[in-house]
């Protein structure tokens, strides 16, 4: 883009031949491990990298400004979403979503602080197109109108309570995670174990309330395809919030 007489170049890829991602079915496990590759290779390419300068036209998930918003926002969203889906939420899901309100900005800024990295911001199924001659990890995201600087568990986390259907998850969570993990270690990351990741992954599920709040408090539930995708995150977001106790993470 030219700032002084708007003039700018559009460059656009062919994904006609690709098999898009199915929200409401779920990842498949090969859809999903590739998936998770394909974070691990993004987070790893910009690890440490987004606050060394120069990338300030990042948007940063930290802002002050953007925290007090999603704040505002959730306990706007979160009795309408509890009342909209009533019996889809377990009672500890319920508990966990009412003392988040509080401190939900709290929350973002301090997932979005400490090790940061380049985030998709919105990477679940239906924004993943899958072929094998899409690049090294056979898949292409769209969407990338929230990306920014961040903590990485944020995208993993949403992925997986998001996206991956419960009995796959039961079945492959900490695998995607160690998967995840090898792959930040062969992009050269050091200094940052699995145990580390896997706390950074629970807190990170926290921020799958947000998702379930604002999309079943906030949206059109008219529309009868996006009705069954809404259902299929809180189910899957509840479960994951209730299984692994991430409640206790809260900030007090």
């Amino acid at each position: 883009l030219d700032p002084a007489d708007q003039s700018f170049t559009l460059l656009l890829e062919d994904l006609g031949g690709a098999t898009p991602g199915d929200q409401v079915a779920g990842l498949t496990p090969q859809q999903a491990e590739a998936a998770i590759v394909a974070l691990g290779r993004l987070h790893g390419a910009w690890w440490g990298k987004v606050d060394a300068g120069g990338l300030e036209v990042l948007f940063d998930f930290a802002d002050p400004d953007y925290c007090a918003a999603v704040q505002a926002g959730y306990q706007d969203f979160v009795g309408p979403a509890l009342a909209n889906h009533d019996d889809l939420f377990s009672s500890y899901t319920k508990k966990t979503a009412q003392r988040l309100a509080p401190v939900a900005g709290q929350v973002v800024r301090q997932l979005a602080s400490g090790l940061r990295t380049f985030v998709h911001g919105d990477f679940r199924a239906d924004n993943l197109l899958f072929a094998p001659g899409l690049g090294e990890d056979g898949l292409a995201a769209v969407d990338w109108q929230i990306s920014g600087r961040s903590g990485p568990l944020y995208d993993v986390a949403y992925l997986i309570c998001n996206s991956i259907p419960i009995e796959h998850r039961h079945r492959s969570e900490k695998d995607l995670l160690r998967r995840y993990h090898d792959t930040l270690l062969k992009m050269g990351v050091s200094g940052f174990g699995f145990d580390a990741c896997w706390d950074a992954y629970r807190f990170a599920v926290l921020c799958g309330l947000f998702v379930a709040v604002y999309t079943s408090g906030g949206m059109d539930l008219g529309n009868e395809r996006g009705r069954e995708a809404i259902d299929a995150l809180v189910r899957r977001v509840d479960a994951a919030v209730s299984e692994l106790q991430v409640g206790e993470l809260l900030p007090s």
